[in-house]
C-alpha cells in the first residue's frame, strides 16, 4: 500500500475518532457525492473562512496554481486532497464543527456511523 493511501486511512481514522467525541456528522454528508472538484474547492475554502492565498500556502502551491485549481484549469491532485483532508480536520478540531470536514471525510464518518 502506498504512503498516500496510508496517510489517507490515518486521517480518516483520526476523523472517525474525532466523530466519537463530537457526535455524528451533519446531514450534508449524505447529500454530498464526496468528490472535491474545482467547484467545491472554493466553497470549502469559503466555509473555512480562509483567503485563497492562505489555502494556497497550506496546500504548498503557488497562488496562481491554486486559482487555476479553483477555476478547473489545473487538476486537484491526490496530495492536494490529502492536504485538504488534514486542513479540514484541523478546522474541525479548532472550531468544534464537523461540518468543516471535506466531503470524503464526512462521507467516511457517515458510513461508519451507519455501520
Amino acid at each position: 500500500m502506498s504512503v498516500t493511501k496510508h496517510l489517507s486511512k490515518f486521517r480518516i481514522s483520526a476523523a472517525l475518532l474525532l466523530a466519537g467525541f463530537m457526535g455524528a456528522p451533519d446531514s450534508q454528508a449524505s447529500a454530498d457525492d464526496g468528490v472535491v472538484d474545482s467547484k467545491k474547492l472554493a466553497a470549502i475554502r469559503e466555509k473555512w473562512q480562509m483567503p485563497p492565498e492562505t489555502l494556497a500556502d497550506r496546500l504548498g502551491v503557488p497562488f496562481q496554481v491554486y486559482l487555476a485549481m479553483e477555476q478547473g484549469a489545473q487538476p486537484i491532485e491526490s496530495q492536494h486532497l490529502l492536504a485538504l483532508e488534514a486542513i479540514g480536520i484541523d478546522q474541525c478540531l479548532v472550531k468544534h464543527d464537523p461540518s468543516l470536514l471535506v466531503p470524503e471525510v464526512r462521507l467516511a464518518l457517515g458510513e461508519a456511523a451507519e455501520a
